[in-house]
């Protein structure tokens, strides 16, 4: 039997594609297993490096199974874009998918919820510092940047960056509420920005 990505193993006795299109429940696992085991993905997805699945999961028809029944699965949002299978949400610092790190919120949610340090300048997060030398707070909102004011201090900015962002987070988490795992909802109202992230 050949593995997938050298370690998933596919016992599902149906059928895993329609028209030659992967079902959503095999492209969330083979996308799972790409994350943790494709080296050729590590190379431009570095912060997935030391990422795992749990040992259940290996095999599809557990992942399967576990996954159909999951609030938001089935979920798509205004722009007909399935919710985003995370793992980040639930438990920060832990690095393998599992019964209890697995959970779907949507595409809007997951992107804010990504850090991009790659996109960063020098300054604190959610904070640029303008030609002027006065600290600009910014905020992004459905993929538009908006300014929340210029600041004397970088700290100044970044408070109102964090306050602006958490209730941002905490609007879409009450948009989304009925779609969403009550984890999910917990987890997002209570979201708070670090000064380290």
């Amino acid at each position: 039997m050949r593995l997938v990505y050298g370690v998933g193993v596919n016992n599902y006795a149906g059928h895993i594609s329609v028209n030659g299109k992967h079902n959503y429940d095999y492209t969330c696992w083979k996308g799972v297993l790409k994350r943790c085991y494709s080296d050729e993905y590590h190379e431009t997805h570095p912060t997935y490096k030391g990422c795992s699945i749990s040992d259940e999961f290996l095999f599809f028809d557990c992942f399967r199974t576990f996954i159909v029944e999951q609030k938001g699965f089935n979920c798509v949002d205004e722009q007909g874009r399935r919710f985003a299978l995370d793992k980040d949400l639930l438990s920060p610092k832990i690095k393998e998918y599992t019964r209890n790190t697995i959970c779907f919120i949507p595409v809007e949610l997951n992107s804010l919820l990504t850090q991009r340090h790659n996109h960063r300048g020098e300054c604190l997060i959610g904070v640029r510092l303008s030609p002027s030398g006065k600290y600009n707070a910014q905020i992004s909102r459905q993929g538009k940047r908006y300014s929340l004011g210029y600041y004397s201090t970088e700290i100044e900015a970044f408070y109102a960056y964090k306050e602006a962002k958490e209730n941002y987070i905490k609007e879409l988490a009450n948009k989304w509420k009925d779609q969403i795992d009550i984890r999910v909802y917990e987890a997002l109202m209570a979201w708070a920005i670090s000064i380290d992230d």
